[in-house]
């Protein structure tokens, strides 16, 4: 896929989000609104290269890849 929808941050109850080795390029704010989300995987998306402070807002959030991403600092 290349992008993650905006429509994502309906899925309140997602716990698991696996995207690894797709083409996306942005991770929208959206995503940081699901109350749920304990793992999150992007890996080898070379496109992300930035990762919001809103990462902050899962409070649920225990894993999280960024292996093989263009993101250089957190």
């Amino acid at each position: 896929i290349n992008e993650i929808p905006r429509s994502i941050e309906n899925l309140k109850v997602l716990e698991e989000l696996d995207l690894e080795g797709n083409h996306i390029s942005v991770i929208p704010d959206e995503l940081f609104t699901i109350p749920n989300l304990y793992y999150l995987n992007v890996s080898r998306n070379k496109g992300i290269s930035f990762l919001s402070e809103k990462i902050s807002h899962l409070p649920m959030l225990e894993e999280l890849h960024l292996f093989d991403t263009s993101i250089e600092s957190i």
